[in-house]
């Protein structure tokens, strides 16, 4: 049951995604974008009910209506990252896994942040299959979260007696 109710994390956060231009019912928001009361449109295509947690999104500052949202995807049965993104203010949603180096089938703890020429990096902890060592790597998309780089690794010092966490 809870892995039922955790698994609509990403889900839920649409209530905050959920952008629109429209008028009608709907409330401005704080940032000057109008927000769909009550809506909640689901980000990915995943039909599993496993989990998607630890999610964030950013909007991006030059088109509001283009919002790309990660999180923590167990849809394989293991955690990967899931990354969605929209250009319609959250109408529908394009989504896909984050592939990491081969070395670093896992991946946890997801963060985004605008770069000054608008391209978007995503920063992940990468783990090994046992997860006895970690690393930060970091992907770039430059086209609104539609495609992303190969990751770089930020720290990779494949030490077990140095494990990275929370990259924040």
């Amino acid at each position: 049951y809870c892995k039922r109710i955790l698994g609509l994390a990403v889900v839920l956060t649409l209530q905050i995604l959920a952008w629109v231009s429209a008028t009608g019912n709907a409330q401005q928001g704080a940032i000057g974008v109008t927000w769909i009361e009550g809506a909640n449109i689901k980000v990915n295509h995943d039909a599993t009910t496993e989990l998607q947690n630890e999610q964030s999104c950013v909007i991006n500052p030059s088109d509001p209506d283009n919002v790309v949202a990660i999180w923590r995807d167990f849809r394989l049965g293991y955690r990967r990252i899931g990354v969605g993104n929209t250009f319609d203010a959250g109408a529908t949603w394009s989504d896909s896994l984050l592939i990491g180096p081969p070395e670093y089938p896992r991946a946890s703890d997801p963060v985004m942040s605008y770069t000054a020429d608008g391209d978007i990096l995503a920063c992940i902890l990468s783990l090994t299959t046992d997860q006895s060592i970690s690393a930060f790597h970091v992907y770039r998309s430059s086209n609104g979260g539609a495609s992303w780089s190969e990751p770089v690794a930020a720290v990779d010092e494949g030490n077990p007696f140095a494990f990275e966490d929370k990259q924040w």
